[in-house]
């Protein structure tokens, strides 16, 4: 009620008919107020069907490939997978307090969960020589998936996984800026291209931390100057992906 009450004084207004928060966003639909001076304010819609999520499946299957992944990779002396694993910590706990605040849907959550399997798995799985994509990775580190290529014309599994990755990414954070929005923002073409940059940003901010992975960890399988450039350019094409997608999404809806 009272954050209500703020809106419309923002709007130089005031609410009709103000009902308490419960109210609004207890039937899961969208519902308009009508404000003084003519004025119209669509607020969000109530995450019903979210806030009866069963997130125990979800926690379930993110702590095993944890726990599994991790156990393996420690049992192979793999140091790199303790930063990355430690970044990893961060990053679930970061999804699980902005969960609290913009209830993800069910879909974005299982995406980003499946993001993490996809990069755990990456760092961990040994392949054979002969599936090793053109580019030999550094003295010292070992074959892992990420290096993985089918064939010589297709991505590397890496880039498969940058990719994905900002695509569940970009997603998610649309998801959290039409809430911090009150569900006002529309997906024109404006926002799209605005959420596209926000997907990029958080994609420079991972070549960033694996900067830091490349200073600290002697062998690491970053690569270098060509690897950071496809890594970009699949960010982007995850984040465009996105861009098709939320729309699909929201007239479904």
């Amino acid at each position: 009620m009272r954050e209500y009450t703020s809106i419309a004084a923002a709007l130089g207004t005031h609410v009709r008919w103000p009902v308490s928060r419960r109210a609004y966003c207890g039937a899961g639909r969208v519902f308009t107020l009508e404000l003084a001076k003519g004025r119209t304010f669509h607020m969000p819609p109530v995450f019903s069907e979210r806030q009866s999520q069963n997130l125990v499946p979800l926690g379930g299957f993110v702590a095993l490939y944890m726990l599994g992944f991790g156990g393996y990779a420690l049992s192979q002396g793999n140091k790199e997978f303790l930063f990355y694993g430690f970044i990893m910590l961060v990053l679930i706990g970061l999804v699980m307090y902005m969960h609290s605040k913009v209830k993800f849907t069910m879909a974005v959550l299982w995406l980003l969960a499946f993001w993490g399997f996809l990069h755990m798995a990456g760092g961990t799985i040994p392949i054979p020589r002969e599936c090793m994509a053109s580019t030999v990775p550094p003295v010292g580190t070992g074959n892992v998936l990420y290096n993985f290529r089918a064939f010589s014309w297709t991505p590397k599994y890496d880039q498969f996984v940058h990719a994905f990755g900002f695509f569940s990414a970009t997603l998610a954070a649309w998801e959290a800026l039409r809430v911090s929005t009150y569900n006002n923002m529309r997906p024109t073409f404006g926002a799209l291209f605005a959420i596209v940059c926000v997907g990029m940003g958080l994609g420079g901010l991972n070549e960033v931390v694996e900067f830091i992975a490349v200073l600290t960890i002697p062998n690491t399988n970053v690569g270098g100057y060509e690897n950071t450039g496809w890594d970009l350019v699949s960010n982007l094409v995850g984040c465009i992906f996105a861009a098709v997608v939320i729309p699909l999404r929201s007239t479904r809806r």
